[in-house]
């Protein structure tokens, strides 16, 4: 059944025109659109120019016809769909940007139609531009983006006829266009979920969506209407450690992981109050990958995670105990036994427990440096144990299938692939 266009651009922008991403402090949102007009003028200025640049460049292509393509936007993509390398047949990873990763091959998809696309989308762009939406103002930007890059990845599509595409991401422009591409073209499409989601996400419309456990699939019911099969798996990344979750009677080691919707001053303090009231534990600071903001400490006691090259599970089986804010390392921490605590390292921010997960019992809350002092002290003693606290999040912790995600996924995806007939594009 043919999509209508009005239908594809509100689903493609969906996550941008969030109210939840529009209360993120500006370092967080600048990932998805500028805070300002000329940071938006600069983002549209780029892909003009990148658009351009790639409809006139001529670079030859690998074979692309009947792989699996393995789709990766960023270093989480890729940790979360590497198990399928070497477990499904004629997979190939591909990236809309020129993301690469060391020791891998990774294929840019590009397609000469891409800045014609563009072009001739731009009369819609400007009805948009002073229709006085309040959503399209502030993201306007990406909405330059979202020009004709759904002909586009038809385009792609119809030209390298991929056997399917696996993602890892559908709330981004890149993935989501493809995806809804891939659903005209009757091409199959499967969706691992790498993290934890919120209600502001846009609806499933997966051949079929391997969630990780109930929470997800709550929370995608109340996105909208789920299009295609829903499998609940288990977390595939956390599989190889599982068989090592914490054991450890009482905290020593202790974590405290930032984000880019953190307050870094916020975070600087908590830190330095860690370091002076436990000396005996040691303490370790984890940014987000993504921050480049600079953190200033002179305490040489303290430990830095270089997040970038430490993967989160290691530095999560180094801990007895997390301090995070706003983020899904709490239930990644809860399945691993470790101890997790909530604390808001952005006071001014309206947004609170985004994820569920004080509410739903998985951790508790500190409201102060006071009471965030206190709980660790309790913990330092005897460390609580989250025995089944992450079974919500989980699905499979606990059952036989524990350990066993990965091979769920794989199981499930030759099973489609196999019965799907072969397709005309």
């Amino acid at each position: 059944m043919l999509q209508k266009p009005n239908d594809i651009l509100e689903d493609l922008l969906h996550f941008y025109f969030s109210e939840t991403i529009a209360a993120f402090p500006q370092s967080a949102r600048r990932n998805l659109y500028g805070a300002s007009f000329s940071e938006k003028f600069g983002n549209a200025l780029k892909y003009f120019a990148r658009s351009a640049k790639e409809s006139f460049a001529s670079s030859p292509t690998p074979l692309l016809e009947n792989k699996v393509w393995l789709y990766v936007i960023s270093d989480n993509n890729f940790n979360s769909l590497s198990f399928l390398e070497n477990q499904i047949d004629e997979n190939v990873y591909v990236t809309p940007y020129r993301y690469q990763k060391a020791g891998t091959s990774i294929v840019h998809l590009q397609h000469a139609s891409r800045f014609r696309y563009l072009l001739g989308s731009l009369p819609k762009f400007l009805r948009l531009f002073f229709s006085g939406r309040k959503e399209v103002r502030r993201a306007w930007d990406a909405v330059f983006r979202v020009g004709g890059m759904y002909e586009y990845s038809l385009a792609i599509l119809k030209q390298h006829r991929p056997k399917a595409i696996v993602f890892s991401n559908d709330t981004t422009l890149e993935p989501r266009s493809l995806m809804l591409a891939a659903k005209e073209l009757d091409i199959p499409t499967f969706y691992i979920q790498h993290a934890c989601i919120r209600t502001d996400w846009p609806p499933l419309k997966f051949t079929c969506s391997f969630l990780e456990g109930q929470d997800a699939l709550d929370k995608y019911k109340a996105c909208g209407a789920i299009e295609g099969d829903v499998k609940l798996i288990g977390v595939p990344k956390i599989d190889p450690y599982l068989s090592r979750k914490n054991t450890s009677k009482k905290v020593q080691n202790i974590g405290i992981c930032s984000n880019l919707l953190d307050s870094i001053s916020e975070v600087e303090s908590v830190v330095a109050a860690v370091l002076e009231k436990f000396p005996n534990c040691k303490i370790t600071y984890r940014p987000h990958p993504g921050d480049s903001r600079v953190f200033s400490s002179d305490n040489k006691a303290l430990i830095r995670s270089n997040s970038r090259e430490e993967k989160v599970f290691e530095f999560l089986l180094k801990q007895d105990l997390i301090i995070a804010g706003n983020t899904s390392i709490h239930y990644e921490a809860a399945m691993l036994n470790v101890v997790s605590i909530y604390y808001r390292f952005d006071r001014a921010s309206v947004l609170d427990d985004t994820y569920g997960f004080v509410r739903n019992g998985l951790v508790e809350e500190a409201k102060s440096v006071e009471e965030l002092v206190d709980e660790i002290r309790v913990n330092v003693v005897e460390k609580r144990d989250m025995g089944s606290k992450a079974g919500y999040y989980n699905a499979v912790l606990g059952t036989e299938d524990e350990g066993r995600s990965q091979e769920l996924v794989v199981g499930g995806i030759r099973g489609y692939i196999g019965s799907i007939p072969k397709r005309v594009v």
